[in-house]
């Protein structure tokens, strides 16, 4: 029988804590994370609820792009996750920065971070139209395969107006990944 070796190798969790924020298109965001075991008991013991009991959050936070995170976001939104290890956040904007926690609520429903995502900008979006612009000028400024390829596509949860995009070339030197 064949066996490969990845498979002897290949941990089941990365023994550490952590929370990693991509950015999709302009309009989609996706977070993943891991919540250490160790981690996991400690704030299980601290609340005495068991880990599946407790209810939990990613808070996302959008910051306009000239600022930091350290300033006031300009919104923030909770999304339940349950027991998911990851999430696409689909409702997010063009030039805008963003970052999340990923956390629980406790028993008087305050949210307690656990994990801080690094920030990522979202670009700008190719549909949006250019300020103080006409749209007639912007058509006879495209080129026409340009025009016609903005014709022929229309934007849902799957459309990305990256040609490739794959969430494995994404990874910074500090994860691990060799360039």
């Amino acid at each position: 029988m064949f066996h490969s070796p990845l498979t002897a190798v290949w941990p089941p969790t990365y023994r550490h804590s952590f929370i990693h924020l991509m950015v999709q298109s302009p309009y989609v965001l996706f977070v993943y994370w891991e919540v250490h075991e160790r981690k996991r008991n400690m704030i299980a013991a601290h609340y005495r609820i068991p880990w599946s009991s407790l209810p939990k959050f990613v808070r996302f936070y959008a910051y306009e792009e000239e600022t930091t995170a350290f300033h006031r976001p300009a919104m923030m939104m909770d999304v339940e996750v349950h027991e998911a290890s990851s999430w696409y956040y689909k409702e997010a904007h063009p030039q805008m920065m963003y970052a999340a926690d990923y956390g629980i609520t406790n028993r008087e429903g305050q949210f307690v971070p656990l994990l801080r995502s690094n920030s990522a900008c979202t670009p700008l979006s190719k549909f949006a139209p250019e300020a103080n612009v006409p749209e007639a000028s912007l058509q006879a400024a495209r080129p026409q395969d340009e025009q016609l390829k903005l014709a022929s596509s229309t934007l849902s949860d799957t459309y990305s107006p990256f040609d490739f995009f794959s969430t494995y070339t994404l990874y910074s030197n500090q994860e691990g990944a060799k360039s």
